[in-house]
């Protein structure tokens, strides 16, 4: 269940939500974030979190920069606590960053897919000092072969052969670092469902602080997250 679906892409002003996403892309990030337990399929990291579709990708996963903006400033109008976005561009922009910096001053946490770019570098916006920089690890919490790897990596989650929610209520099997992006997401929901007066700030420290820390930073950031270990340090973390 959506809190609010929009659609930026021209045309599908006024499709139905059940219809929108015709890749699938979306469906499987916000289920991964939050789907319901509810028996059927996956159960997401947070399922009391609400979501805010908004869809500046079209059918073949492609948006201008400009549709992203508007995207963010939407969400900046919606009072959203976290930006999830799990897709990137090579090439930087400096209206794509302003409105990054505008949000991260509203006080929203940015969180963002690194790229499957393997050695050719951290995408936009994850490579913004403003932006958590998500990269991929498989079921062993080895580095996705085509995960980014660069020093604005912070931190790692699954996203290899990963099961989440398809169209219309079926399940399908995607990888990439698109698919890690949401679950931190997710954890960031659940420390900020504990207390919505912490900052932007301590929630990403705390998802940092109690991750799984192996490996050379400029692949696996501050490590692999681990929900369990961040929710029962909370209260150590907070009184620090």
């Amino acid at each position: 269940d959506l809190a609010e679906s929009i659609s930026l892409v021209p045309g599908e002003e006024e499709m139905s939500p059940l219809f929108i996403d015709g890749t699938g892309h979306g469906n499987s990030v916000a289920g991964l974030i939050a789907a319901i337990d509810n028996k059927d399929g996956i159960t997401g990291v947070n399922p009391n979190a609400e979501i805010y579709s908004i869809r500046v990708l079209d059918d073949n996963n492609c948006s201008p920069v400009s549709r992203v903006i508007e995207g963010i400033y939407l969400a900046i109008e919606r009072n959203v606590n976290i930006i999830n976005m799990s897709f990137g561009l090579d090439s930087y922009s400096r209206a794509l960053e302003k409105a990054v910096q505008d949000a991260s001053d509203r006080g929203i946490l940015i969180i963002a897919a690194a790229g499957n770019t393997a050695d050719k570098g951290v995408q936009f916006p994850a490579a913004f000092n403003k932006v958590m920089a998500v990269g991929s690890v498989d079921k062993n919490g080895e580095l996705a072969h085509d995960s980014a790897i660069g020093k604005e990596i912070e931190i790692v989650a699954p996203g290899e052969l990963v099961r989440s929610t398809g169209a219309l209520g079926d399940q399908l099997v995607a990888s990439g670092t698109s698919l890690a992006a949401p679950q931190v997401a997710g954890l960031a929901s659940l420390i900020w469902e504990k207390d919505i007066s912490v900052s932007a700030n301590f929630v990403r420290e705390l998802i940092k602080e109690s991750a799984n820390r192996y490996g050379i930073k400029e692949k696996y950031g501050y490590g692999l997250i681990d929900v369990e270990f961040a929710m029962n340090n909370y209260n150590l973390f907070k009184h620090n």
